[in-house]
């Protein structure tokens, strides 16, 4: 097969392309690659072919494809001569058999409903032609007798009649509801037959009379996947299994029925154009409301000598960017990875996430307890990954398993992660963690116009878990932005970040033993101050 690319421009086709008789062809979907944003649809089929012209149309398609994406690959005695894309939006000729089912059921319905309100209205009627005439001997004096056969004739005939009109209503409520069932179901075959289709039409040359091969790969919209993990920890001692799965959805219109699924981690929706830099001219620029003064010195004297600005403060500059730039292109090239789903897949048009098992790596970890006291007194069990730049990752949530067991979600973000990426396995209750101030080595003073104040934090680790463990607990003191505040610190085996305040401290704890780090920050600053101190 020989492989014809085309760029797509509908308009220039003209009038000679629809001049010719149109054949149907038809052409199973059998690849599918799914980009962050689209998809790539492959379909191919078998003409057979006269020798001369034809017309070829590819119904039923995507109305979302993109003109220019348009690829065919046809037999060798084929000449393709011109193809475009376009949107069907008449309905189609033959009415599925299921809405001639509909209209014969609408029309007996009907004629039920029709009938039953009919007699609901003859018993009503009855009903008050007896009530207007319960009197029927007028003013005459009745015996007992004859007022008993009356009453009991009134009473029992328009129990009766009661009865009748109450079951008629039930009758017609029933029927009422079969047909707006059916009206619904009508609509949504309606619909489904009104709805705008995709096609594909290929005008070709055929050197002499056979079958005619063809495959015909498009871009289309409505269609995405995104990433998400399984990160499953046995202990301590094992690797990390990190099960790589995805979630896609798609409603491009047409379901993928058994498709050779690949997914990528390109984006063909955003431009792959790379940007340009251009001259960038600055200028004086006054304020808005002082360039409106201008003007008017300007007007009421055209002669007056230039308007001074170096009177007026405030001068703004501005910049002119001559180029259009689209922030989210990346600057520097990238690859793209694939990723081919050996199962068949169905994926029905309907926008649903459909999970997808695409990888599994098993990876070397280190394991090390994570502490922040002052804002949580838990342990986070924190794996360290090391070899993640081959695994070809995107940011993603996970979903965290330890000794076999759900622990919570996490994300894991390789945008962020260094040499080594952090993963959080989730708390440990057992080691337990308190964080509390000391009153014996706390104290406050006022020297002169200063005043003082010293604070000393306790944190103890305990671990009564069978097995040593290494942690790492962080805690932090006071920065200073303000001259006329001091900050000193008593912080022992600690690693202090002085810019961001931050302490460290990494130990290791055998088992049922306990760890003590006590940390103190002594602020100077006028006794006017108010600071927040704790």
């Amino acid at each position: 097969m020989k492989k014809i690319l085309l760029s797509i421009f509908a308009l220039s086709i003209g009038t000679t392309l629809f001049a010719q008789e149109e054949t149907a062809i038809k052409a199973n979907i059998e690849k599918v690659t799914v980009f962050l944003q689209g998809a790539q649809i492959t379909q191919s089929g078998t003409a057979n072919l006269n020798k001369g012209k034809h017309l070829l149309k590819l119904s039923g398609l995507s109305p979302f494809i993109q003109n220019n994406s348009i690829s065919v690959k046809t037999s060798e005695n084929i000449t393709l001569i011109n193809v475009l894309s376009q949107i069907n939006y008449i309905q189609a000729a033959n009415a599925p058999r299921r809405l001639l089912q509909i209209d014969d059921s609408l029309q007996l319905l009907q004629d039920q409903f029709d009938l039953g309100v009919a007699n609901a209205q003859v018993y009503e009627e009855e009903k008050s032609m007896i009530l207007a005439n319960k009197s029927i001997k007028g003013q005459e004096a009745l015996d007992v007798a004859d007022l008993q056969d009356a009453s009991k004739y009134f009473r029992e005939h328009l129990r009766e009649l009661a009865d009748k009109i109450q079951e008629a209503k039930i009758h017609v409520r029933g029927i009422k509801k079969n047909i707006d069932r059916l009206h619904s179901e009508k609509n949504t075959l309606n619909h489904t037959q009104t709805k705008e289709t995709g096609e594909i039409i290929m005008e070709v040359y055929a050197a002499q009379s056979g079958n005619m091969d063809f495959e015909v790969t498009y871009y289309t919209g409505g269609a995405t996947w995104t990433p998400t993990y399984d990160v499953r920890a046995k202990d301590i001692n094992s690797p990390i299994n990190l099960n790589y799965k995805a979630n896609v959805q798609q409603s491009t219109g047409v379901d993928w029925k058994e498709v050779q699924l690949t997914l990528s981690t390109g984006n063909p929706s955003v431009s792959g154009q790379a940007p340009d830099i251009y001259k960038w001219t600055i200028d004086n620029r006054l304020p808005e409301h002082k360039r409106k003064f201008k003007n008017e010195l300007r007007r009421a004297d055209a002669a007056a000598p230039a308007y001074d600005t170096e009177g007026l403060s405030e001068m703004s500059v501005a910049k002119s960017l001559s180029f259009n730039y689209n922030a989210s292109v990346a600057q520097e090239a990238t690859t793209t990875h694939q990723y081919l789903i050996t199962t068949p897949y169905t994926i029905v048009s309907d926008n649903k996430s459909h999970k997808i098992d695409v990888a599994q790596h098993t990876v070397a970890a280190s394991y090390k307890y994570l502490a922040v006291p002052k804002s949580d007194p838990t342990a986070f069990l924190v794996a360290e990954i090391t070899g993640w730049e081959k695994l070809n990752l995107l940011p993603g949530e996970a979903s965290i398993f330890f000794e076999d067991a759900f622990v919570g979600t996490s994300f894991i973000d390789p945008s962020s992660a260094s040499d080594t990426m952090n993963v959080s396995l989730g708390r440990d209750k057992s080691i337990l963690i308190s964080r509390t101030k000391s009153t014996e080595l706390s104290k406050k003073a006022i020297i002169g116009s200063d005043k003082t104040t010293e604070i000393t934090w306790e944190i103890k680790v305990r671990n009564t878990k069978q097995k040593a463990i290494t942690i790492v607990v962080k805690d932090q003191i006071p920065v200073s932005i303000n001259r006329d505040i001091e900050v000193s610190n008593d912080i022992k085996d600690g690693q202090l970040d002085a810019e961001s305040g931050v302490v460290k401290w990494e130990s290791t704890i055998n088992p049922a033993d306990e760890k003590i780090i006590r940390f103190g920050y002594k602020v100077k600053y006028p006794k006017k101050f108010v600071v927040v101190l704790e």
